[in-house]
């Protein structure tokens, strides 16, 4: 299956793989990731063997993308109550801030976590990164597939304790119906068994990897 034809299928089901033009970029493979998260693939962003047979079964059933919290409307950050775009921007200086766009079911969880523990809670401006270009994912020590690069990740810094962060974080991820973000090291440290992991810096805690 040419990426052309990948592509086309993302669009078909909802995932927004960009401009459909054969070319295999962070917004392909961001949509590529997101449709294996909600098909229990292994997620690794490539379109290899199993994800495209997942691809073509689920055209053929009508198992169409939507979001696990709220609605889908088109412009869908009116939504989120807590954050706006700007806060998931990387923070090097350099990239222009979104090589990749925060990907919507990824916002609607960390808005659904700070709506719950009921205190401000901060993203870039905290001192932590939502969506990372390969130079800063680099510069951080992230590993080279982190979740951050397909604005699937987000680091969380809050007044609130470590031990509250942990209860409703781990709470609002085992409400959603599939698991398409889980809880670890900013750094880029995958998840432990345990999925929420307490960072270095203070209150602080990554959804992602």
């Amino acid at each position: 299956m040419t990426v052309e034809q990948i592509q086309c299928l993302l669009t078909y089901l909802g995932y927004n793989p960009g401009a459909v033009d054969g070319v295999n970029g962070l917004k392909t493979a961001a949509a590529v990731l997101v449709f294996q998260q909600q098909e229990g693939l292994r997620q690794d962003g490539v379109p290899g063997p199993e994800t495209q047979e997942a691809l073509l079964s689920a055209v053929a059933t009508g198992r169409m993308y939507t979001p696990v919290m709220g609605n889908q409307s088109p412009d869908w950050w009116g939504d989120i109550q807590y954050f706006k775009r700007d806060e998931f921007r990387c923070p090097c200086g350099r990239c222009g801030g979104f090589p990749v766009e925060p990907q919507e079911s990824m916002v609607r969880t960390v808005d659904e976590i700070r709506r719950r523990l009921g205190v401000p809670v901060s993203v870039v401006d905290g001192g932590g990164s939502g969506v990372r270009c390969a130079a800063h994912n680099a510069e951080v020590g992230g590993v080279s597939d982190s979740q951050h690069l397909y604005g699937l990740a987000a680091d969380l810094h809050s007044a609130a304790s470590p031990a509250q962060m942990k209860a409703v974080a781990e709470d609002v991820m085992g409400h959603r119906r599939h698991r398409a973000l889980r809880l670890g090291d900013s750094r880029g440290h995958p998840p432990r068994v345990c999925p929420v992991e307490r960072l270095r810096r203070g209150h602080a805690y990554g959804l992602g990897t």
